[in-house]
């Protein structure tokens, strides 16, 4: 399973180059910082779940 994940993300990078690594990099980061800083903060002022 490991070895699968590996060759799909290398293939990728072949594919598409640094821009595959940008994309993912970026998009885990937007995902992290929205749901362990944004949500969390959000909640902790009532904006959420009033």
């Amino acid at each position: 399973m490991i070895s699968k994940i590996k060759n799909r993300i290398f293939g990728l990078y072949k594919k598409y180059g640094w821009k595959a690594v940008v994309g993912i990099f970026l998009y885990y980061l937007v995902r992290d910082v929205s749901l362990y800083i944004v949500l969390p903060y959000l909640i902790a002022k009532k904006i959420i779940f009033n």
